[in-house]
């Protein structure tokens, strides 16, 4: 065989082999590729909060799920925001101080697993199961309102399903 078929071969087996490696690597970290987090610990969650304007808001059994703007004065409604993919949900005051400015709503806005100091890792099954767990710790007394941006909408659309 010629010598120049024989680099053509050499050179498409190498094209390959690093196609191949770039796919796997891409299997391997495709959460990293679908999911970006800002992960903080809790105190300084918690004094990003106060700053803010916003105040834990926390399971029965005392678990951090996510940040309240309580309502001046008696709520007449709750508003659950289920925010976009990067960050956290200590960055939706845009979201959440616009609705509290124009109604007497509680604004809750839910924290994913794995996102800002809630613990957990994140996965579309982990944020619904979050939604979930969020809509029931929800006050049942009066309306709720669903609110999302990006990868919440599937969280929204699912909680407004079941």
């Amino acid at each position: 065989m010629p010598e120049w078929k024989t680099r053509i071969r050499r050179v498409i087996f190498l094209i390959a082999i690093a196609y191949l490696g770039v796919v796997l690597l891409a299997a391997l970290f495709q959460r990293r590729l679908l999911y970006f987090p800002t992960k903080l610990p809790l105190e300084l969650a918690e004094r990003t909060a106060l700053v803010e304007g916003f105040v834990p808001w926390k399971t029965q059994a005392g678990e951090t799920i996510g940040w309240k703007i309580p309502a001046r004065g008696s709520p007449t409604g709750s508003v659950l925001i289920a925010h976009g993919n990067a960050g956290n949900a200590l960055n939706r005051g845009y979201i959440a101080k616009p609705i509290h400015a124009a109604a007497s709503f509680d604004v809750y806005v839910l924290e994913y697993p794995g996102y800002g100091a809630r613990l957990g890792s994140p996965t579309m099954k982990s944020f619904r199961a979050a939604g979930e767990e969020a809509f029931r710790a929800l006050p049942t007394n009066r309306p709720v309102y669903l609110v999302s941006e990006s990868i919440g909408a599937g969280v929204v659309a699912h909680l407004a399903k079941t």
